[in-house]
This record gives structure tokens, sequence and C-alpha cells, in this order.
């Protein structure tokens, strides 16, 4: 029993030391904490997300002592190498803080390091050895042999002065181009550019030649875009320690382009494209016809001042017929509107409304989320010639929005009521009123009837209590 006893507790201790492991929390770490550089130079660290995903903001404190090669990464469980250009003999601190950052178990992560920067001045050259003075040259009276002679011929070469050694180290720290493989910059100043690019784009490469091929370059190569903009420092070193730093604005556009990006939304390879639009916007015709042959889904959309998606309209490159001008001009009310509602009875409900045509094989998304929850049913009508006309019953509303099939109708009302096909003009109060002299005439009818009816029977009572003067109860009818 005893030693039973002990082989159980033998594999219990086995099992604790043996435990597996459980995989490390997700993180965002930098590979070192101090840097030392020499002036002129340029040391790198490497900042790791490991299970996790998130945007790298870098800053250095003193700029004259050290810059960065980006100011900003975005990593998604892998790693970024930041190059530390040293511009002058000092220290500096290298912030690297996690912005939007989250393990892949969704655990936000917004811790920040510091890296220290000490940068120093490069040390002296070695002075040169001072060369033997050479032996005095005979006098002619003395005469020469041959061996003189060749001494006379073989005098060592007198060395350069020590002092004056580096003074024509060039200081030239400019560029003599700098460009991003594929587009066009832009810039004012020769120091600061520019540039924009679609979506789609997640990567470009930074190239630059210095003026003068002594000089260093760091910042250059592959980057990773964010969306929005991403700034980056192109630094260039001359032969003697100066530095000339030039900056790189690139803006990567979000999922929703703009009306000036049509062209190049429909080059890429998405089948849905959303287009941010304004009131008055056009579409033109031969934008609509591009939209046709490519067969691509564009969805406009329309924000309100709340930034909100108050309506869409969703053109199918495929059902698409008309490919006529197209002015968005969608207004969340009718142009007869107080008529509309006192006809209607004041039901709640939401409008929209439209001056000119939209083509066919479109489709309306109309925010409804102030008035509906999702889940919700909804009947969706139309309003034209004074006639009210259900298009659509029973619509369900899913993510705050009501979707449907546009008709030739330039009027929609959205509402929970249900206010069948009636038609919607004055006349109905003529008919009413006709209604009610009907009903008030039979009435009064009822009412004269009645009347006669009761005369009828006191009549009757009358004349038999003059027939029979001496009979009582029912004999007196």
């Amino acid at each position: 029993m005893k030693r039973v006893i002990k082989y159980l507790l033998i594999v219990f201790l086995l099992n604790i030391v043996f435990i597996p492991t459980v995989n490390a929390a997700g993180s965002i770490t930098v590979s070192t904490k101090n840097l030392s550089i020499v002036k002129g130079g340029s040391a790198t660290f490497k900042v790791t997300a490991s299970n996790a995903a998130g945007r790298v903001d870098i800053t250095s404190s003193n700029p004259s002592v050290a810059t960065v090669s980006t100011e900003s990464v975005w990593l998604d469980n892998d790693s970024q190498v930041i190059t530390v250009s040293a511009i002058g003999a000092g220290n500096a601190n290298i912030t690297v803080r996690v912005v939007d950052g989250a393990t892949y178990d969704e655990e936000v992560l917004n811790n920040s390091y510091t890296v220290s920067v000490s940068v120093s001045n490069p040390a002296p050259p070695p002075s040169p050895s001072p060369s033997p003075s050479p032996s005095p040259s005979p006098s002619p009276s003395q005469g020469s042999n041959s061996n003189q002679g060749s001494n006379a011929n073989n005098n060592p070469t007198p060395s350069p002065n020590p002092s004056t050694a580096g003074e024509n180290k060039s200081s030239n720290n400019k560029l003599k181009s700098l460009t991003v493989e594929g587009y066009k910059l832009s810039t004012s100043d020769n120091i600061n550019y520019s540039l924009s690019v679609n979506n789609s784009v997640d990567r470009i490469k930074i190239n630059a030649v210095a003026e003068d091929s002594k000089a260093k370059i760091t910042g250059v190569g592959e980057v990773k875009l964010n969306i929005g903009d991403n700034k980056f420092q192109i630094v260039v070193t001359a032969e003697d320690g100066s530095v000339k730093t030039y900056k790189l604005t690139v803006n990567r556009k979000g999922n929703i382009y703009t009306m000036n990006d049509v062209d190049h939304a429909l080059s890429e390879g998405k089948n849905e494209i959303s287009i941010k639009v304004e009131n008055g916007d056009v579409l033109e015709k031969s934008e609509l016809e591009k939209i046709q042959k490519s067969g691509k889904t564009v969805t406009l959309v329309k924000y309100d001042e709340a930034n909100n998606i108050s309506y869409s309209i969703v053109i199918d490159g495929n059902k698409l017929l008309e490919t006529n001008d197209m002015k968005i001009d969608l207004i969340p009310k009718f142009n007869n509107q107080e008529e509309f509602d006192r006809k209607i009875g004041y039901r709640q409900g939401k409008y929209i409304e439209y001056t000119s045509s939209l083509p066919n094989g479109t489709k309306l998304r109309l925010n409804v989320s102030d008035q509906h929850e999702d889940g919700e049913l909804v009947n969706i009508y139309t309003y034209e010639n004074d006639k009210i006309k259900l298009l659509k019953k029973d619509v369900p509303v899913e993510q705050g929005t009501v979707e449907f099939d546009l008709s030739d109708s330039k009027h929609y009302f959205v509402t929970k009521a249900s206010l069948g096909g009636f038609q919607l003009t004055d006349n109905i109060y003529k008919i009413l009123c006709i209604v009610e002299a009907v009903v008030c005439i039979f009435l009064i009818l009822i009412i004269l009837i009645g009347k006669k009816s009761k005369k009828d029977n006191t009549t009757q009572v009358v004349n038999n209590t003059q027939a029979y003067p001496n009979a009582t109860g029912p004999y007196l009818q």
C-alpha cells in the first residue's frame, strides 16, 4: 500500500512539473530599450506584435538628436523595423505608443515603451606618423658620387599637413530625386511631399537619390500603409555629418470613395463599391455606362449632419437599363407635405422625395432607425397625383434600414400604419358628407316611423275604451 501511494505521489509531481504551458497572451513589444549611435550613423530596433494587431505611433523627443524612419506603423501578428538616424550629439527618447491595439482574444492594448538613444560625436581621425626628415643634399662644391646622386633622386615625397586633413568633406545633404514607385508625388517646397492612394493599396516603395553619392539616406524602401494619413521621414546625412530631413505624407483612402474616385473604384477588383455623395452631385452618363459595363454594384451613400447614413441608392450594373445623367437630389419631405399629412391623418412615418429620375435597376435603402427598431415590419407607399398606393407590405427593418425597389413614383412614405389604396382628393369629403346626410335621413325616418307607430297604438286604446267602458285588464287592448 505504501508503495502504491509512493508511485501515485511521483506521478502527481511529474504532472505538476510537465504541465503543458499555456500559450502566451497577445502583446506588442519592442526589441530593445537602449541605442548608442555615432553622429551621422543609424541604428534599428524592432516592434513586434504577437497574437495581436494595432497601430503603433513612434515619436522622438529631440529630432535635433535623433529621428525615426516612420511615425506610424500597422502591425498584425508581424514585425516592423524602425530606423533611428543620429543627427547630433546628445540624448533623445523614442516613444513607441500602441494605439487602437488589441490581442486576438480582444484584450485592449494601449501600452507604450521608451527607447533611450545616446548619440556621440565620431572619434577624431588618428594623427599621421611624422615622416623622417630627408638627408641634406651635398653642396655643389663638395661634389657627389654615384651613391649620393642616387640618394638625391630618391628623396621621399613630403606628407600633407595633418591640419588640413578632413577639411574637404562634402556638406551636400540634398536629394536629387524622391519618388514612390508607380505614383507621382505633389510638393510645394521640395521638402514636404504628399500622395493619395486608393484603399486597396496597403504598401508602397519609397525611392530616393542623393545629389552627392557620398551622402547616406535612411527611410526608403517598402513601407506599410494604414487607412488615413501615413507620415514618413527621409533623412539625408552628408559626408561631413550635416543632416536634412524630407517628409512624405501618404493618405490611404477608406472603404468609401468620393465622386471623384468613380473610375478608380471601378478599376479595382471589388464587386461592391460605396461612394459618398452629397445632394446636388451628378453621376454622369459616361460613369453610369461604366457601371453598366462592369456589372458591379455601386452604392451611393448620403450622410446627415451627425455623420449617420441618411439613405443609400444601390445601383446594380447588371440590371441598369438607363444611363442618362443622374442627379442626387433626395429630400426627406414632400413639396405638399402639409396637405399629405392632413389627408393621412398625420400618421407617423418616413418621407423621401426626389425631383429627377433615378434609373431602373435602382434600389433605395432608407434609414428609419429614429422611428423603428430592427425586426419591426413596415409598409411602403407611393404617392402620385393625389393617389396613395401600397408598394410593398411588411418589409422588415434590418440594421436600422429598409430597402425596396424604386417604381415610377418620386414620393415614398414608410410607416407601420395601414393606409389602404384610396384616392386622396377633396371629393372624399363630399362623399363623406353625402354618407352623413343619408345616415341622418335614415335616422329621421326611423324616428318618424316610431312616432307614427306610437300614435296608432294610442288611438287603438282610446277606441277600445269607448267600445267597452266596463272592461278592465287586457280587454282594453
